[in-house]
């Protein structure tokens, strides 16, 4: 852990002490409630923003909510994980789409990309930051159970629950499907230049799925959709079905953090995952 307690040294001690003590900030000081007004899903006006997002879920597999954190609260996550960015695992391989491929350099069947970026585990955060304090409050897994319409329930896996992926210069996030049904993720800081998320909407149900996958990978834009997330939109993505990339980030950092929910209490991952993502399992 970065912050294994506080360090009573004068000044810097007081301070330490003090944001041990802190409680954690509410819910309504990070989401924009204004906007969407969704503390209490009975409401009328809570019911027509779920039916609006679910629609659009529903039919492009894609719902995004701009704007869904305050200011000041994506500000000071994006400054949390910028604090911690030494303590997150980097990753740079080539990953074959659909064949298994992985290694060092693109593969020779040119069904490959690349996975460069570093990731930050869940107990790397602050346990009263304003991260983990939205990833626990109650309102926001009742938002994604009635977007998705079905219960969930917040994973409790102590690294993999809640993580953010940190994409620098040179970084991307290959082109691949998704192995779960949905991802629910909220960008925090959006990169200079580059870093843009792409998609082929539903090119896995497509009678050409091989030749739109082909064609992606190549560079060519075909189907090609780049949909408007701005920092601290919090989008909810059903990935199985519709091929999906960050591309390069030329300048500047990308910063997204990912919630993971299951449709049974009590989830965990797998070691394998946990080692993949943050080279260790616990």
């Amino acid at each position: 852990m970065l912050d294994s307690g506080p360090i009573l040294h004068r000044d810097r001690g007081m301070v330490a002490l003090a944001h041990a003590l802190a409680p954690s900030p509410s819910p309504a000081a990070l989401v924009d409630l204004e906007r969407w007004p969704i503390a209490d899903l009975d409401t009328p006006t809570a019911r027509a923003v779920v039916a609006t997002a679910r629609r659009a879920l529903e039919t492009t597999g894609l719902c995004l909510l701009p704007g869904f954190l305050t200011k000041p609260a994506r500000r000071a996550m994006a400054a949390e994980v910028e604090a911690r960015v030494g303590h997150a695992h980097p990753r740079d391989a080539w990953f074959g789409l659909g064949t298994g491929y992985r290694g060092a350099n693109a593969s020779a069947d040119g069904r490959s990309s690349r996975y460069a970026m570093r990731a930050l585990a869940c107990d790397r955060l602050d346990p009263t930051g304003p991260l983990r304090a939205l990833f626990g409050w109650d309102g926001l897994t009742d938002l994604v159970s009635a977007l998705v319409g079905e219960r969930l329930y917040p994973s409790v896996d102590p690294l993999a629950s809640l993580s953010v992926t940190i994409l620098g210069a040179g970084d991307e996030h290959g082109w691949h499907y998704d192995e779960n049904d949905f991802v629910v993720s909220l960008l925090l800081q959006d990169a200079d230049d580059g870093g843009h998320f792409e998609l082929v909407p539903g090119s896995r149900d497509r009678t050409d799925a091989r030749a739109v996958e082909d064609r992606a990978l190549a560079g060519e834009a075909g189907g090609l959709v780049r949909p408007t997330v701005g920092a601290g939109t919090l989008s909810l993505l059903r990935g199985r079905r519709s091929l999906h990339h960050v591309s390069p980030v030329e300048r500047g950092r990308r910063l997204i953090a990912l919630f993971s929910y299951d449709r049974r209490p009590g989830m965990v991952f797998s070691d394998g995952v946990r080692s993949g993502a943050f080279g260790r399992v616990a």
